[in-house]
């Protein structure tokens, strides 16, 4: 749903959809929005035989209406990622979390960047010292050329006692970690 807001006043102007029609994609799982752009997760988690790998929906505003821009995945997705689960937009960069349901990876985040209208995927962020069950992803946040990239289940220091990562924005994208 989208609100909009005069003074102090907030209004509801839109309601945004799932595009699919399959009822487990849990359209809105997460949501960031930075100007008129919207990216929207959906990390399609359901019954067994519905589990796929998650998405994540880019919709811009025009006026009052959303139209749906883009519709990105993981070049290397696989059922259970919950790609999607976590999004962060940071004006034409998005950055979606991947935790992995089963726990048998410790997750990752991918980078996508807009050009024009046509996304590409950038890169793929990972823990140097990343373990099954981390849940890398859980929790991202940008501002200029430094992420922060939280794992949860981080156990290193203790059963989890989780952990962030800072990504700084090189000549080459993403590249440089400290923990």
């Amino acid at each position: 749903y989208v609100f909009t807001h005069t003074g102090s006043i907030w209004m509801w102007q839109a309601k945004i959809s799932s595009p699919d029609s399959n009822p487990l994609t849990h359209f809105g799982s997460s949501v960031s929005l930075d100007n008129d752009t919207a990216l929207i997760g959906a990390y399609q988690y359901g019954l067994p035989e519905e589990i796929s790998n998650g998405s994540a929906y880019v919709y811009i505003r025009i006026g009052d209406n959303w139209y749906e821009q883009a519709n990105l995945t993981a070049s290397d997705g696989a059922p259970e990622d919950t790609f999607g689960c976590r999004v962060f937009l940071d004006r034409n960069t998005a950055f979606i979390g991947a935790l992995h349901v089963d726990y048998q990876k410790p997750g990752s985040v991918y980078v996508f960047t807009r050009v024009g209208t046509h996304w590409t995927q950038q890169a793929k962020l990972v823990a140097s010292d990343g373990n099954n069950g981390d849940a890398f992803g859980s929790g991202i946040c940008v501002k200029g050329d430094v992420a922060l990239i939280g794992g949860f289940g981080n156990n290193e220091m203790g059963y989890g006692s989780g952990a962030v990562y800072e990504f700084i924005r090189g000549n080459e994208g993403l590249d440089i970690e400290i923990t």
